[in-house]
């Protein structure tokens, strides 16, 4: 269930580059399916999880994946001036019963948003939506597929 990585670096000026980061995340079930509690008695109550509360921990992990990753390349070099992501996982292709490379995310990070804007008290989606991207959310918090080809919401 590890998760892998493509990475190309492009100049956009003399002194300033951009990464461009194609990952493969890990499938769905990575995610524990079920929660648990300490009740008042001291006994642990373990409960299954709804599929929202599965998917939910799946967007924000999967998230998570890609601000880890920019936020650590833009300490490796100031020269680094945008890190776009693009994250695909391993999905069944009914018609051909071929697993094959499925998009759900892609989101351009520029260095000085990233800076200004990213705070720790933020959710995933909520930092999502300060970049520019592309992802296709369910009311159960699913991530559909998504053609970053076609280009990056703004």
């Amino acid at each position: 269930a590890a998760t892998s990585l493509l990475m190309g670096v492009t100049r956009a000026s003399s002194e300033a580059y951009v990464l461009a980061l194609d990952i493969e995340l890990p499938d769905k079930n990575v995610i524990p399916s079920e929660k648990g509690r300490v009740l008042a008695s001291g006994k642990l109550s373990i409960k299954s999880k709804t599929i929202k509360e599965m998917n939910s921990d799946y967007l924000t992990s999967m998230l998570g994946v890609a601000y880890a990753l920019a936020s650590g390349l833009f300490n490796a070099s100031a020269a680094i001036k945008n890190v776009d992501v693009m994250a695909h996982a391993q999905r069944m292709d009914s018609s051909t019963l071929q697993s094959r490379d499925t998009y759900l995310y892609a989101v351009s990070f520029g260095r000085e948003n990233f800076r200004n804007e990213v705070k720790s008290n933020l959710s995933p989606v909520d930092i999502l939506i300060l970049f520019p991207h592309l992802i296709k959310l369910t009311a159960n918090n699913e991530m559909k597929p998504v053609d970053p080809e076609r280009g990056i919401l703004q």
